[in-house]
């Protein structure tokens, strides 16, 4: 019984480590290489904002400012708007501070012209930045080896009983 249970667990938190380290670890670095490749283009920024909601944990209310950022191009003469601002999935950025979220639009208020790269093989993928998902990457590799930590855990104890 034990055995069987132990064989469950290392199945689930090893699927659930593949998932991870394709989703945060092998997406993230592949979608990096390949910016390499896609167009600079010059963009306008349209508009840059900060939106409030409400967030309630626990019972708790704390109210989050979000900054946005929706810039326009043009390729091959068809126009696009955007709001991605990097390559990361995790191109949202919240904080309960609305200072902070007001200073994270500055270098996009800075100028309305710039650069963005576009993805030549999918005009409505756009991006102001592509550097490094340095964040999101050390935490899949965190959770990926958490996940595969406790797979081989359950593994050994699995072959002990």
């Amino acid at each position: 019984m034990v055995k069987r249970m132990c064989l469950g667990f290392t199945f689930v938190f090893g699927l659930g480590a593949l998932i991870t380290g394709y989703l945060l670890l092998f997406q993230p670095v592949k979608s990096w290489m390949n910016s390499g490749t896609w167009l600079v283009t010059p963009c306008t920024i349209e508009r840059a904002y900060v939106s409030e909601y409400s967030k309630t944990e626990k019972g708790r209310t704390t109210r989050m400012y979000q900054p946005h950022v929706l810039y326009s191009y043009r390729i091959n003469g068809t126009a696009y708007t955007s709001e991605k601002l990097t390559l990361s999935g995790f191109s949202s950025y919240s904080t309960s501070n609305n200072a902070e979220a007001q200073s994270y639009l500055t270098p996009f208020l800075e100028t309305a012209s710039r650069t963005c790269l576009v993805n030549p093989a999918d005009p409505k993928d756009a991006v102001l930045s592509n550097a490094f998902p340095t964040g999101g990457v050390l935490l899949g590799g965190l959770m990926t080896v958490i996940f595969g930590g406790v797979t081989v855990l359950f593994f050994m104890i699995g072959k002990r009983v």
